[in-house]
């Protein structure tokens, strides 16, 4: 069997033709194929960080959500075991000023009640820093000037114990002098009448919300506006009520005044 040369030479040629044509297009398939990949990839991780993102925003608007709910919880339950006790207390004088010298006692009682309160949890905490381990043994560092058998080999002036600053008592004391007489007498009512009946509610259920920061700021913040707002309502209900009255008696005298001048 004789081969023709030159059909020969044609076919490999075509061959080859084919090839090349067959691999460049494998290798922009490829090419294209990758490119895809590497861009779904990129959409992907955007996607991802989207979402984790987002996830992690909801996270924290929900969790300061749920503090905030808290806070206002116990801001409701304080509400309500002092409210209608200052309320009371409050209503008993139609004076205006005097009403002021009454609510403005009870919002700086109420600011040293926190602070108080804040203290003693410091010290809880300390207490609890300082607590038996296990081992019978107080782990606290001592110096040894410290012990109280110590005794000095050189004579020292005794120092004078400094005098404790009363910063509430003397909050109280500047705050008083910058009344007028009405409102002093609103101011001492409150002092010692009505914040002794509610102080310990307050104080008991602010320790309440102590442990977390951010559900005891909250708790004093809304506390505070509630109580003083509160006082403001029951200044205007009270000054209401004392013109609804006049408005009574004025037309009580007019009827007694109209019968009297029939009867002459």
């Amino acid at each position: 069997m004789q081969i023709d040369r030159n059909e020969l030479a044609q076919e490999i040629t075509l061959r080859e033709h084919i090839q090349n044509v067959l691999k460049e297009a494998t290798n922009n398939w490829a090419s294209v194929r990758h490119n895809t990949i590497l861009e779904n990839k990129k959409q992907e991780q955007a996607l991802r960080n989207v979402v984790q993102n987002l996830i992690s925003k909801v996270l924290y608007e929900d969790m300061n959500q749920t503090k905030q709910d808290a806070a206002i919880s116990l801001v409701r339950d304080t509400l309500l075991a002092i409210i209608k006790i200052m309320k009371a207390d409050q209503s008993k004088f139609k004076d205006p000023e005097v009403q002021d010298g009454f609510i403005k006692y009870c919002m700086l009682a109420l600011r040293n009640d926190f602070e108080e309160n804040r203290g003693a949890e410091g010290e809880d905490i300390l207490a609890e820093q300082i607590e038996d381990d296990g081992d019978e043994n107080i782990d606290i560092s001592i110096k040894a000037s410290d012990d109280p058998m110590f005794i000095k080999d050189e004579e020292v002036e005794e120092e004078e114990e400094p005098e404790e600053i009363d910063i509430k008592g003397s909050r109280e004391e500047e705050l008083f002098l910058t009344l007028n007489d009405a409102e002093k007498v609103g101011f001492r009512y409150a002092k010692e009448t009505t914040w002794p009946k509610v102080t310990k509610q307050i104080r008991r259920i602010h320790r309440m919300a102590l442990p977390d920061r951010e559900i005891a700021k909250t708790y004093e913040e809304w506390l505070t506006k509630n109580i003083q707002l509160h006082g403001e309502n029951t200044k205007e209900e009270t000054a209401f009520d004392s013109a609804e009255g006049e408005v009574e008696m004025d037309i009580e005298k007019k009827e007694e005044e109209e019968l009297e001048a029939l009867s002459l």
